[in-house]
């Protein structure tokens, strides 16, 4: 058996204990990235399904609307929007 030099001075058994080790060190790293890379994706579906079912509702919302009606309404949602923030910061500096 031709020895590497990370087992140079090393007895047969303490090589086989060594690569055991090694070989649950490589398992452990593979099993992590393989972990990641699937949590990874899986987020990026729930983000994908979470933008369909927003651009979804977004239809729902104007449907049967004329183009300067759509106008109309998002400049009366922004003017609610700030409304609400300027109340929240409002109450938030007291």
């Amino acid at each position: 058996m031709e020895l590497e030099k990370n087992y140079e001075g090393l007895t047969k058994e303490e090589i086989i204990v060594r690569k055991k080790e090694e070989d649950e060190a490589a398992v452990m790293i593979q099993s992590c990235y393989k972990g990641r890379k699937t949590r990874k994706v899986a987020k990026a579906k729930k983000r994908e399904k979470e933008k369909e079912f927003a651009i979804k509702e977004l239809e729902k919302n104007y449907e049967g609307l004329t183009p300067e009606q759509i106008l109309e309404r998002k400049k009366e949602e922004a003017e609610a929007a700030v409304k609400i923030q300027s109340r929240y910061k409002g109450n938030k500096t007291r």
